[in-house]
């Protein structure tokens, strides 16, 4: 089993008319809830919380920030976030020199992996089952790559 959206419409128990109620973040993608109501269920979604990425940093952290080893996504929306604040001093950066690289990129499931790919970034890693465990140890490996 997975904790994605996909993986969970397939596997919770639900019947026709069964009534479920699906907090979720603001932009949560419709997958669970459609994926639900195709088996029957009535879907009631809340939208209880959102993330909003930060708008500006200092350029000293960004220039900082493209320098590093691995970056961290925990959701797609940080991986969105992480191109429009620093694509541009990335891009800079690893033009500049001869042997300069991008970091790696660890992400705590697929989702946010596949918004990376979207994204055009390369050297995605992400565990197996998503999850905090298997996202530190992703981050282990990536470091000794």
């Amino acid at each position: 089993s997975k904790a994605t959206a996909a993986t969970l419409v397939k596997e919770l128990p639900c019947d026709q008319g069964s009534l479920v109620l699906y907090p979720a973040s603001k932009k949560a993608a419709t997958t669970l809830e459609e994926g639900l109501e195709s088996r029957g269920a009535t879907v009631v979604r809340l939208n209880t919380y959102s993330t909003e990425p930060v708008e500006n940093l200092d350029p000293k952290i960004v220039q900082e920030a493209v320098r590093a080893d691995v970056v961290t996504f925990g959701s797609p929306s940080a991986v969105r976030a992480w191109v429009d604040l620093c694509g541009g001093a990335l891009y800079e950066h690893i033009t500049s020199a001869e042997g300069v690289f991008q970091p790696a990129y660890v992400c705590i499931g697929e989702t946010s992996a596949e918004a990376c790919a979207n994204c055009e970034l390369p050297d995605v890693f992400y565990p197996e089952n998503p999850g905090m465990d298997g996202w530190a140890e992703t981050v282990f490996l990536a470091l000794d790559l």
